[in-house]
């Protein structure tokens, strides 16, 4: 009789971590995917920005300047960094 008790008192706490864990899982996928979401957008507009800075510099006059260059630049490498960074989520 005791045995059973034990069993089911040792049954009913491991349902009980299980589920727990299921629901941090569940909300860690959930945080994750609009994480990515946002990494996705973030990356669209960035590029989108780039396209804008390139038609508007199509003779590479500012690209070539000083300060508007060293900016447009960093607007290159950001996309870079998070074309690297989605190529290696993908993997």
């Amino acid at each position: 009789m005791v045995i059973y008790l034990l069993l089911s008192l040792l049954l009913a706490a491991s349902i009980y971590i299980i589920f727990n864990l299921f629901r941090k899982v569940e909300r860690l996928e959930e945080a994750n995917d609009e994480l990515a979401e946002w990494v996705e957008g973030y990356e669209i507009n960035l590029n989108r920005i780039l396209t804008e800075i390139s038609d508007i510099d199509s003779k590479h006059i500012f690209e070539d300047d000083d300060e508007v260059g060293q900016t447009f630049n960093l607007i290159k490498d950001a996309i870079k960094s998070l074309e690297d960074l989605k190529s290696r989520n993908e993997n």
